[in-house]
């Protein structure tokens, strides 16, 4: 069975390799992205099963890059939102909660946490694909 891909963008240098290291032992391929325009290139190029994207990045963040993806046809990718409380008060334009697909968990980043929403949104995706 080939392994499933996910498009990991974080901004914090020190925290992607490690949740980057905990999604490969669970046997997932795994592009990491540490800017905008790198996750906008993987995700176009290489098409990933799901993007767990940090919220607040560099150049824009990840409900934006959702958002353009959306308009790329890539809608049907699901999303893990990583994001602080305070993030989430100041989004303005788009809201987490109005995208498809879309799932958030705050910051700080449990680990358990994350590896139990990627694979519930993976599951979730499979089984929506075969009905």
């Amino acid at each position: 069975m080939t392994r499933q891909k996910i498009l990991l963008a974080e901004r914090d240098v020190e925290l992607l390799p490690i949740l980057a290291l905990h999604l490969r032992n669970e046997e997932y391929e795994v592009r990491c992205a540490d800017t905008i325009a790198v996750a906008l290139s993987a995700a176009l190029l290489e098409t990933p099963d799901l993007m767990v994207l940090n919220v607040h990045m560099p150049e824009a963040d990840g409900v934006d890059v959702r958002a353009f993806l959306d308009h790329a046809d890539r809608s049907k990718i699901p999303v893990i939102c990583l994001a602080g409380e305070e993030q989430l008060r100041r989004r303005g334009r788009i809201r987490v909660e109005d995208l498809d697909n879309v799932a958030v968990i705050h910051k700080p980043v449990a680990t358990s946490e994350l590896l139990q929403s990627v694979k519930t949104t993976l599951d979730e995706e499979r089984r929506q694909r075969h009905t």
